[in-house]
């Protein structure tokens, strides 16, 4: 076993992963320390491999290569996780630059035995420049939407969850807690993500510490398909979607699943409500984010009757779904 592995998870980027890997070899880590980058190419039709080899042979013995077909990004998370040999495990994205003092600063406390996982600052790269919709400070901020996590300049517990592009735990925490859910996580054609919040929040409930460390940073990319108002709606929705597949299937209240009243509550409550704070937004930012909080329960909507045919489906035909737990998540080994 080796100190640190570091998981980057891949699909159809190989250009911004050259760079991604490129701040990963430069990191500045104490020689006494054992680590090596884990690539898993979730079924990448481009040049990944030829990418990953590339950095293999420039630096030999620190990067390795794993190719998982089952599309979807938690597919490959857990993946890297059961290949990774490290005590702690971080995790990057493939569209981001690390600080070269990242690695080191992320997994120092944790490493020391003082605290269970840890999460990092997160920023926009410096060259992008949002459009005018686009609100990115402010009380409707949607720089968490481009993964922005940025809690200030003082290390301090967490009271919510990291994101994934910039977090580490240790190893056994997997085995204690379960991997990523498979129902999770973004895939080609889905933005239903909180794959990597899900998770820590499994942990935080559990009782573990989780540290921000504000010293671990990286620069997220913003490409050009992320730059439109259709993205964002797309992930709106699929947020909500995420939510209430997070959330799960509660107990039904008085005999009627529960689904039907947060239905009618979003019909007679919340969507009124959101749709008249839309239609007297002025500013272009304000009414966007008005706008979103509608597709968001649009989804919200969609996942509560999705998930209950599903249930009614699952009472007729009962069937047991290998290789996950009662609460959906990949287990350990």
């Amino acid at each position: 076993m080796i100190d640190i592995s570091v998981i980057l998870c891949t699909y159809n980027r190989c250009q911004s992963l050259a760079k991604s890997l490129e701040s990963l070899a430069a990191s500045e880590v104490p020689s006494s320390l054992t680590w090596e980058v884990l690539v898993i190419d979730n079924n990448s039709n481009d040049d990944t491999p030829k990418v990953v080899e590339q950095i293999r042979t420039r630096y030999p013995g620190r990067f390795q290569y794993y190719f998982e077909p089952s599309q979807g990004k938690s597919f490959a998370l857990n993946t890297g996780i059961r290949s990774a040999s490290g005590r702690v495990v971080a995790f990057i994205d493939d569209d981001v630059v690390a600080d070269p003092s990242w690695l080191h600063n992320l997994t120092a406390n944790i490493l020391t035995a003082r605290c269970s996982g840890t999460g990092g600052k997160i920023l926009l790269d410096p060259s992008f420049s949002p459009p005018d919709w686009l609100p990115v400070e402010g009380p409707f901020s949607l720089a968490g939407m481009l993964a922005v996590f940025d809690l200030g300049d003082q290390p301090r517990p967490l009271d919510r969850p990291p994101f994934g592009t910039n977090m580490a735990f240790l190893r056994t925490m997997f085995d204690q807690y379960g991997f990523f859910r498979t129902d999770m996580g973004p895939s080609p054609g889905s933005e239903i993500r909180n794959e990597d919040v899900e998770f820590c929040r499994r942990l935080m409930s559990g009782g573990e510490i989780l540290l921000y460390e504000p010293s671990a940073v990286v620069y997220h990319a913003v490409p050009e398909r992320r730059r439109s108002q259709r993205y964002f709606l797309r992930f709106w929705f699929d947020h909500g979607r995420a939510s209430v597949r997070e959330r799960g299937v509660r107990p039904p209240i008085a005999g009627i699943p529960r689904c039907y009243f947060s239905i009618l509550k979003v019909f007679a409550f919340s969507g009124p409500t959101a749709l008249f704070r839309w239609l007297i937004a002025r500013d272009s930012k304000t009414r966007f984010y008005r706008k979103g909080w509608l597709w968001m329960l649009a989804g919200e909507i969609t996942e509560w009757w999705r998930s209950r045919l599903r249930h009614i489906q699952n009472a007729e035909h009962p069937t047991r779904i290998p290789g996950t737990t009662r609460q959906g998540m990949t287990p350990g080994p």
